[in-house]
């Protein structure tokens, strides 16, 4: 079973997600939660954070969970997003992800939810392959 140590060194190797400034706060071995606080720069043209950044975390969370496999390689080949409300500046996210069901081969499905305090303001389903193994 992955443990948030091995979350964490899947992290590591993730320059994009480690650039948004997203953390693990929580892990255990079929879920992991995610945090990011919106800045300026995640913002949209109405003023408040942009989706794409909702859907950043949501696929961080889904893929760094996968990927905590010693060995596996996973990428999403299909995911989708319901909005239920926005996030604004300053607000901290939070996005809980579980592994809802796996192939003994090479598929797999997550679900996260994201939130601001106690509401929830996405929800995130998400199907990923494995593409191929790796050393350590």
């Amino acid at each position: 079973m992955p443990t948030i140590e091995d979350m964490q060194a899947v992290l590591e190797k993730d320059p994009a997600t480690r650039a948004s400034g997203i953390e693990i706060v929580g892990a255990h071995a079929d879920g992991i939660e995610l945090t990011l606080t919106v800045s300026p720069e995640h913002g949209n043209s109405v003023g408040v954070c942009h989706g794409g950044v909702v859907f950043t975390l949501a696929d961080a969370a889904s893929g760094l969970l996968a990927n905590s496999a010693p060995g596996e390689n996973w990428v999403t080949i299909d995911s989708q997003i319901r909005y239920t409300a926005p996030a604004r500046q300053g607000d901290e996210l939070l996005a809980r992800c579980d592994r809802r069901w796996s192939t003994r081969s090479d598929f797999a499905r997550f679900e996260t939810k994201v939130f601001v305090g106690d509401s929830l303001i996405a929800i995130v389903d998400a199907t990923m392959k494995q593409i191929g193994r790796r050393e350590g």
